[in-house]
């Protein structure tokens, strides 16, 4: 997610999550006929595990393996497990069980102040905007922050913002 932070703005970010969430492409799942490993990682806070165990339901013969990784893109932090998992696969040894994966923590994980936080956050407001809108101190706010990063695994402004659309916490504008 560090990638992305600095790759781009909280705003283009949710644009490209939501244009990728548009495009289906269940029909080429089906037409896969070679080995494949669909690999995701538990503590996605992009993209739901769950989606992969459908992709993988929908390539015949697909192998899924849920890395215990925290990263949208395995290759950027969780690179050696991501190897493993490829090589193991490529030499047909077995890979580790993996247990289900986690759940986004629902809206009720935060506190209604922590909403409120949360959603002038998505929208790109500043701290100090978000403590004159809310008629609180500066250091609330901050304190408001840090706890929804840990509630949410957020690292920062874009990862927040995300989860925000991902709780329907915001929308994301139609075209």
């Amino acid at each position: 997610m560090r990638f992305q932070r600095e790759a781009t703005t909280a705003e283009i970010a949710v644009a490209l999550l939501d244009e990728m969430r548009h495009h289906d492409v269940c029909d080429a799942l089906e037409a896969i006929r070679v080995p494949t490993l669909v690999l995701t990682n538990r503590y996605d806070p992009v993209v739901d595990p769950r989606h992969s165990r459908e992709v993988a339901s929908l390539v015949p013969g697909a192998v899924l393996h849920v890395l215990d990784g925290n990263e949208h893109e395995p290759f950027i932090r969780d690179s050696g497990n991501v190897v493993d998992a490829i090589l193991d696969f490529v030499a047909d040894r077995p890979l580790s069980e993996a247990a289900p994966p986690a759940r986004t923590p629902p809206v009720s994980a935060l506190s209604r102040r922590e909403r409120e936080v949360l959603q002038l956050l998505a929208a790109g407001q500043s701290n100090k905007a978000i403590a004159r809108d809310l008629g609180i101190v500066v250091a609330t706010v901050e304190r408001h922050v840090a706890s929804i990063y840990r509630k949410l695994g957020a690292r920062g402004r874009a990862d927040a913002a995300l989860a925000a659309v991902a709780l329907g916490l915001v929308t994301v504008p139609s075209r």
